[in-house]
């Protein structure tokens, strides 16, 4: 009978059941074998077998316990007659709690580990202080149950395993560290409610000489004084090192696993003020997350080689302009949440694969230099979110060219230069939300491929707000966010979008609704019905309710001519978008790809017409002249390149004067095509006169 789904629920719920073993692919767990079926007559018992059903759905429910609802569901089915008087005796009887849970699970109150544990991947123990017997829960205390000084695993000596301890006794818990020390533990995990004092003066490095992975986690937060530090310090072989509410302060003197860490996390501590310098001796690590500490000062970190992934936010780091990370391959960077007021044009100039910058929550007292990203052009995505900046420069964008996001939400009052964004040419989502706009940058109108434009909770208050000579640059965007402005006047500008891109349509119609213009100016939901009557008829549903019959009613007949009028007004707009740099950077990209791909087949069949015309005069040369010396053959071919090239020279000549002659007789052409329009004048004129 396999027990593993039991066994999950006994370490779910805080049975006392200490031991249990999985692997990585498939859990594994205690089993044991039932007594064999006999032969039974279905229906004789069948009704029995219901009340048996009921009683253990009942417990369980009463109870709180879901190990007889599953033991009904999955187990009750399959027992023999013999099997269900047992367990008829243990529900109804007056019998021991322990042996009816012993029962239901298939425990056996020897816990035999040779013949029970079916694998040796992974080994999770934890203790409980209510209990005085070390690992085990049972009455019988035999050869088989499991000695924390010495474990008797059923595996062997280099077999790996994972542990989890779950709570820390002061006596139990060294003599279990202690005893699997003989065994090879790879990755040990503490997950504690709260520290205890004791734990600050056991030295793990004297007992786990190959752990690769230490992970302290403290679920309460403690804010006693301690300091952990000398209890993790000495492990030689950490690579993957977790502190979560842990205090500690590193000293002077280099940890042990400074040359082996690769991954170093650390949340909440309050007493991580700096990081010495032996810590930028970690050429091996490549991701580094600290967060919620008191840290100020990042020298160490920028220090290190091969830093992939670092997270700093939440501390209180102030001065990166100092430093200039020098890891080649650092591709993403998070200083969120800090105190910095500057940035340096070299800060980032060394980590040119950069891909994700999170500056924002900080408090920027001064402009970002001039080429700040300048060499960081694989760089996606860049937040500056709350971070006082007031006024962004396009020479501090030099550099972005693959930038995909640019959030500069919250930072009021912030100022673009109308070409700030120009050298973002492959821009896609900008975010100005919460900026206190009252006007929506020209400077949007530059990023040709921006498809999302989040401008919610600005002041934008009069039509003017959203002009509409910058909307028309915006007619193909997918999204653009307006809600939470105090708009009183209908943006006309948005009825540019064109009726085929739906999803924006419908998403302006949805904002608009919601705002003052809707109520304050009569005409703009008549507008919008005759605006989408040739529409969808999801989208024509919206506006029914402000159909022709009810703007008659309402006497606003005029709103019609209103609308013709404002059509006719943007037409203007229209062909300004078509003359825009955008549309004609598409015309260029587009007749470019197409001159390319037509100058490439070109230049193939040249080269294969030459290619065949001189094998044909090799073939007729070498016939012809296999007697003579190749110096003569030599001769031959070069004349004939001589020839070629001086026919080519008369051709290109020859073209070249007759465009010459052409472009002059045009010239002299307008010339006296002019004369004579300017003597035709001069006799109307003197006509007119006399």
């Amino acid at each position: 009978m396999n027990l593993a789904k039991s066994i999950g629920n006994l370490q779910k719920y805080g049975y006392l059941c200490r031991y249990y073993v999985s692997t990585s692919t498939s859990r594994l767990a205690v089993s044991t074998d039932l007594k064999s079926k006999i032969d039974y007559n279905k229906n004789d018992f069948e009704a029995w077998r219901s009340r048996l059903y009921y009683q253990s759905k009942k417990r369980g429910i009463l109870e709180n316990d879901i190990i007889f609802g599953d033991f009904a569901d999955q187990s009750l089915k399959t027992l023999t007659k013999k099997d269900l008087e047992d367990y008829d005796s243990l529900i109804n009887g007056d019998t021991n709690e322990w042996d009816l849970f012993y029962y239901v699970t298939g425990i056996s109150k020897t816990l035999n580990c040779y013949n029970d544990i079916l694998s040796n991947r992974n080994v999770m123990t934890w203790l409980n202080e209510s209990t005085k017997e070390p690992w085990y829960d049972h009455m019988d205390n035999g050869n088989s149950v499991i000695n924390c000084h010495d474990l008797n695993l059923p595996n062997s000596p280099n077999a790996q395993y994972f542990v989890t301890i779950k709570a820390w006794n002061n006596v139990l818990t060294p003599l279990l560290l202690k005893g699997m020390s003989r065994v090879n533990i790879i990755s040990l995990v503490f997950r504690l409610n709260e520290l205890d004092n004791q734990m600050q003066y056991f030295n793990l490095g004297a007992y786990f000489k190959e752990l690769e992975s230490l992970s302290i986690e403290v679920i309460n937060k403690n804010s006693k004084e301690y300091d952990l530090y000398p209890f993790f310090s000495n492990v030689p072989t950490i690579q993957n090192l977790k502190l979560v509410n842990v205090p500690f302060k590193l000293s002077t003197k280099a940890s042990h696993w400074i040359k082996s860490i690769k991954r170093f996390y650390v949340d909440n501590n309050k007493e991580l003020v700096y990081l010495p310098k032996w810590f930028s001796f970690g050429h091996g690590l490549v991701k580094l997350i600290i967060k919620n500490t008191l840290l100020a000062e990042i020298t160490p970190i920028s220090l290190l080689p091969n830093l992939e992934n670092v997270r700093l936010s939440h501390n209180e780091i102030s001065h990166i302009h100092r430093v200039s990370f020098v890891s080649e391959f650092l591709e993403e960077v998070d200083l969120s949440h800090n105190k910095i007021t500057k940035l340096a044009a070299h800060t980032f100039s060394q980590s040119p694969s950069l891909r994700y910058i999170d500056l924002s929550y900080n408090h920027f007292k001064t402009q970002l230099p001039e080429r700040a990203f300048f060499k960081n052009s694989k760089l996606k995505y860049l937040s500056l979110a709350n971070s006082y900046i007031t006024h962004l420069n396009p020479e501090a964008m030099i550099g972005l060219q693959n930038l995909r996001t640019l959030v500069l939400s919250y930072n009021p009052g912030i100022q673009l230069d109308i070409f700030t964004l120009l050298p973002l040419k492959s821009l896609q989502k900008l975010d100005l939300n919460w900026c206190n706009l009252t006007k929506m940058p020209m400077a949007v109108s530059q990023c040709c491929h921006l498809n999302t434009l989040q401008l919610s909770g600005n002041l934008f208050y009069t039509r003017d707000s959203m002009p509409s000579e910058v909307l028309a640059m915006l007619s193909n965007i997918n999204r653009i966010d307006f809600d939470r402005n105090p708009l009183v006047e209908m943006p006309y500008g948005l009825f540019l979008v064109p009726l085929n891109n739906v999803e924006l349509i419908e998403q302006i119609l949805e904002t608009i609704i919601q705002l003052p213009l809707w109520q304050r100016e009569p005409c703009t939901p008549y507008m919008w019905h005759i605006h989408l009557s040739n529409s969808t008829k999801e989208l024509q549903r919206k506006v029914a309710p402000w159909n022709e019959k009810k703007m008659a009613q309402n006497s606003l007949q005029h709103c019609r001519q209103l609308y013709e009028s404002t059509l006719d007004k943007l037409d203007l707009y229209r062909e300004l978008e078509q003359s825009s740099g955008c549309e004609a950077t598409r015309k260029l990209r587009s007749a470019k790809d197409s001159c390319d791909n037509e100058q490439a087949e070109m230049e193939k069949k040249v080269e294969e017409k030459i290619k065949n015309e001189w094998l044909l005069k090799e073939s007729q040369i070498h016939s012809m002249y296999t007697t003579e010396k190749p110096r003569k053959l030599k001769t031959f071919n070069t004349e004939n390149y001589l020839m070629i090239s001086i026919a080519t020279n008369i051709f290109l000549a020859s073209f070249l004067s007759t465009l010459m002659i052409f472009a002059i007789i045009c010239r002299i052409k307008k010339y006296w095509d002019r004369r004579e329009h300017d003597d035709l004048s001069n006799n109307n004129y003197q006509q007119t006169t006399n």
